[in-house]
C-alpha cells in the first residue's frame, strides 16, 4: 500500500524547519514541503535559500528515515481566496 506524503507548509523559519526535521528523523515515508511566495515579503530570497541549504543537510544525513521531496513553490496570487476560512 502506497503511503501518501505528509504535507508541510515550510517557511524556512525555525518552527516549520523543526517540524520538517522531526518528521524526517522519526516518521519514515515521504515529506512534501510547500512554500508560498508572497510578493509583499522581503525575506523570500533568504527563506528559499534556507530551505535549499537545510534540504541538502537533511538529505545528506544517515539518520533520516523519511524521503524529503523537493519543495513545491507556489505564488500566493495563484491560491484561491477562501473567504470562509479567512473569516473564521
Amino acid at each position: 500500500m502506497m503511503q501518501e506524503p505528509i504535507n508541510v507548509f515550510w517557511t524556512g523559519g525555525l518552527d516549520s524547519t523543526y517540524l520538517i526535521v522531526r518528521l524526517c528523523l522519526n516518521e519514515g515515508g515521504k515529506i512534501q514541503p510547500y512554500y508560498i511566495i508572497d510578493e509583499g515579503r522581503h525575506s523570500v530570497t533568504k527563506e528559499l535559500e534556507a530551505i535549499r541549504r537545510i534540504t541538502d543537510i537533511i538529505r545528506s544525513s544517515k539518520k533520516v528515515k523519511s524521503q524529503l521531496l523537493d519543495a513545491i513553490i507556489v505564488e500566493k496570487r495563484y491560491i484561491d481566496n477562501y473567504t470562509d476560512i479567512t473569516e473564521a
